[in-house]
């Protein structure tokens, strides 16, 4: 769980948090959830691979505003196949206990020099508590992402789920 106190730079015009601003909140604390499971993502980079974000589908639900103090989770749900990882992530005013937006990010793991996805390493795996690659509940081999930051790149996802009443981004 990372804890975050919502800053003046983090706000838009509006006063309140800036909906790319919930991107970064939401990526500090799948690094955090990483290094808390042992998987150094630097190591990653030198080896030539890292994590890269497929899909990232966000609910905005209530605002945040200056002071705020945000806790944001992180959990690796499940695989697919044996290339994808599915994270679910939760943001919750710490005084409140209101969830302020919730999303869940489809990833895998990226050879940096061959710019095509690789299997999950183990490491990764045990963090997902999801069935094994070959599992049918699996629902079968992922497809093969050549290079998703070049050919198709990933989409982001973005709804107010209240429909904007709540002063969502």
């Amino acid at each position: 769980m990372l804890e975050i106190t919502v800053q003046s730079t983090h706000l838009d015009m509006f006063g309140h948090v800036n909906n790319a601003t919930y991107v970064e909140y939401l990526e500090w604390a799948r690094v955090k959830m990483a290094a808390e499971a042992g998987i150094d993502l630097i190591k990653m980079f030198h080896e030539g691979v890292g994590p890269a974000v497929l899909k990232l589908e966000i609910n905005y639900r209530k605002e945040s505003r200056l002071g705020d103090v945000l806790l944001v989770d992180a959990h690796c749900t499940r695989t697919r196949g044996d290339k994808v990882g599915i994270i679910n992530q939760t943001i919750r005013n710490q005084a409140t206990g209101d969830l302020v937006c919730d999303a869940e990010v489809t990833f895998v793991m990226f050879d940096l020099q061959h710019r095509r996805s690789v299997p999950l390493p183990e490491s990764m795996r045990r963090m997902c508590t999801g069935p094994a690659p070959n599992d049918p509940a699996s629902n079968g081999p992922a497809p093969d992402y050549e290079s998703p930051i070049h050919e198709s790149p990933a989409t982001a996802t973005i709804t107010a789920a209240d429909g904007g009443k709540n002063g969502a981004n």
